[in-house]
């Protein structure tokens, strides 16, 4: 399995660099799983080895498939042992979703974006070469790239909902809690960017790494606080 999915351009003349979680290999024919469709078509790359270097340029043959069809015949030739059989590559899988989870939250949202970013549609070709062979499949990160997200937001929701109560408790007039939140020491954790004041809802708003409705996050600054002082 790869760390990093991106075909990294380096060497001979800008040829890309296929990188590797376990640069081993077997002699001769290896696959390699990769999500989406970012590797088709590329017709040769140049290994990361395990000491670093780069292996002399290596032809690629690029298949298409969904994960759930690929089966132990598929994956005979996995470069990874571990990932010889569904099962195991499911584990391996896991194991990256895990490293990104632990990513820190400056480096988190860019990698959610990556995980979770729609796949082009995968048709089913094959082409065929004569020396590697890479396979590209559309899988199920981005339904665990949703999870993660939802986990790293409680963080920020925790932030926001400690910035409420402290506006609340310093008894902040309501037509100075947009400059108070701006100059918060409480930020979001995922960009250091200060929160959102809703004025029209009363609420601290925190837009999370989670999409769509469920990743805005809206802590209520309670209507009553500073009612005896005008706001």
């Amino acid at each position: 399995m790869s760390s990093d999915d991106h075909p990294r351009q380096g060497g001979d003349a800008g040829m890309p660099i296929l990188e590797f979680a376990r640069a081993t290999f077997l002699a001769g024919r290896n696959t390699t799983v990769r999500r989406g469709t970012r590797w088709h078509g590329v017709p040769a790359a140049r290994l990361r080895l395990a000491d670093g270097g780069l292996s002399p340029p290596v032809a690629l043959e690029t298949v298409l498939r969904v994960f759930r069809e690929l089966d132990e015949a598929d994956l005979r030739f996995e470069h990874d042992p571990a990932c010889r059989t569904p099962t195991g590559l499911s584990a391996a899988r896991m194991v990256h979703v895990g490293e990104v989870s632990e990513l820190p939250d400056a480096e988190l949202g860019h990698a959610l974006e990556a995980m979770t970013r729609p796949r082009d549609p995968t048709p089913r070709l094959r082409v065929y070469n004569t020396v590697g062979h890479l396979s590209d499949q559309v899988g199920s990160a981005a339904a665990y790239g949703r999870y993660i997200a939802r986990a790293a937001d409680l963080e920020g929701v925790r932030r926001a909902a400690l910035l409420a109560a402290t506006l609340r408790e310093e008894g902040v007039p309501r037509g100075d809690v947009a400059a108070a939140v701006r100059a918060a020491p409480l930020r979001q954790p995922h960009d250091d960017a200060a929160f959102e004041w809703d004025v029209a809802g009363s609420t601290i708003v925190f837009p999370g790494l989670e999409a769509g409705h469920r990743g805005r996050h809206a802590l209520l600054l309670q209507p009553a606080v500073n009612a005896d002082r005008g706001s």
